[in-house]
């Protein structure tokens, strides 16, 4: 696999410590304790942790720095609308590309699970219809998983699914066709789910997946 740092401009590896480039990224990879960092100039925009690094360091580099679908341009391609001066919301719902790429070698588990394995198990290429669909078919804890493993992949950024009253907050704004979840609890069992369509508001077990339940996530930002 060739790793095409240059695609993006400004982009460079720190691999433990050490600025580097071209043939030397595979090289400083080879270790199985590599500690893997990627600028975007002065800015660090991805870190792998030590177990990510020794589960798939080269192709997580290569995917996340180069070409179209990369991840690292999904990210940063992402609309975030501000809710408060620490809080913003992504302004669309997780795609199915996006989804797949973050939580790679997850599997699903429980109600309908094999739907969403359906579409996990998808090739996403640059010519998938599926690829910049949203995702469906996701319960509260895959969309809790998605969250928690994006966050490590940006750098520790601290992204999770929003409240309901932080949806409220920044509905006029957001785009969708689909339910997406909350972490706020309708009863003991249910949890909130809203729907951009006259602001209609449900609730499920946060097990269930159906090919109407999406989800999109906030971030809080840290103070400078």
């Amino acid at each position: 696999m060739t790793l095409k740092i240059g695609d993006i401009r400004g982009m460079w590896v720190n691999v433990d410590g050490k600025r580097v480039t071209g043939p030397q990224v595979r090289q400083a990879l080879a270790g199985t304790n590599a500690v893997v960092r990627i600028f975007a100039g002065k800015r660090e925009v991805l870190r792998f942790t030590r177990q990510l690094a020794q589960q798939r360091p080269v192709s997580a580099v290569a995917d996340m720095t180069t070409g179209s679908a990369g991840l690292l341009r999904q990210i940063e391609a992402l609309t975030m609308v501000p809710i408060s001066k620490n809080v913003r919301i992504m302004r669309d719902e997780v795609t199915v590309g996006l989804f797949r790429q973050v939580m790679r070698g997850y599997v699903p588990k429980g109600y309908d699970a094999d739907r969403l394995q359906a579409i996990l198990n998808c090739m996403a290429g640059a010519d998938d219809p599926l690829t910049d669909d949203p995702l469906t078919y996701v319960n509260l804890f895959d969309a809790r998983e998605f969250a928690k493993r994006l966050s490590v992949l940006i750098n520790g950024r601290k992204l999770r699914v929003p409240t309901e009253a932080e949806w409220m907050k920044a509905r006029n704004q957001l785009s969708g066709s689909n339910w997406t979840w909350t972490e706020t609890q309708d009863s003991v069992n249910d949890f909130v789910l809203r729907h951009l369509c006259n602001s209609s508001r449900g609730g499920a077990h946060p097990e269930h997946r159906y090919d109407n339940l999406a989800v999109r996530l906030v971030e809080d930002i840290k103070p400078h």
